[in-house]
């Protein structure tokens, strides 16, 4: 009974010893504190958001030579007003229906006054004339100018091109036949009036024959 207090003693010295060991060894041992999460880095100016693509940024070769040399020519003012898709669509279009046919005029015009008027709320004016057979090569921009010299002989169609309007647009294609044929269309609150013509539709005739 003796011996096994004694042998009960010496196990509690053990283990107390065996404590005090593993305390002074640990003691100084810094607890670990936990690592916060890495934030994710932040740009310090953010990229702006792409801006919209203007009606510049998208000219094709003939309507950047309809508007550059209307922006040239002396009087024209048209080509100061702010281009609009949807008016550069149906120039675009009418230009292309009147030199499939090889033929100067408004059809179907009507359509695109209502178009004009539904989506946006004015009322449009077209103008359109056409170059002559020899210029069937010239550089777009001389053909261009031809255009303006056409109009200008007419006050109904003069009206129109010396005037800054709301909203244009312009282009020109080329019939089979060598001939180009432009379409401008401007659309303000109300329809253009000139003497002679009639509102909303003014056809420009064949520029005189120069010697």
């Amino acid at each position: 009974m003796e011996k096994t207090s004694h042998s009960n003693l010496w196990l509690i010295i053990l283990v107390g010893i065996a404590l005090l060991v593993y305390v002074h060894f640990n003691k100084n041992e810094p607890v670990p504190e936990p690592v916060p999460p890495t934030p994710t880095p932040q740009p310090d100016n953010p990229p702006a958001p792409k801006p919209e693509p203007k009606p510049e940024d998208k000219l094709t070769d003939t309507q950047k030579a309809m508007i550059e040399a209307g922006k040239v020519y002396p009087g024209v003012e048209v080509c100061k007003s702010e281009l609009q898709p949807l008016l550069m669509e149906l120039c675009t279009k009418h230009a292309e229906f009147m030199a499939k046919r090889c033929y100067q005029d408004h059809a179907n015009f009507q359509a695109r006054w209502n178009q004009i008027h539904d989506e946006l709320g004015l009322s449009a004016t077209e103008i359109v004339a056409e170059s002559w057979e020899r210029q069937a090569n010239d550089p777009l921009d001389e053909v261009a100018k031809e255009m303006y010299n056409s109009w200008r002989q007419s006050p109904g169609h003069w009206r129109v091109a010396s005037q800054q309007s709301k909203i244009y647009g312009a282009d020109m294609k080329q019939g089979k036949n060598g001939v180009w044929y432009a379409c401008i269309i401007v659309a303000n609150d109300k329809a253009l009036h000139s003497a002679g013509a009639v509102p909303g539709k003014i056809v420009a005739q064949k520029p005189p024959v120069m010697p």
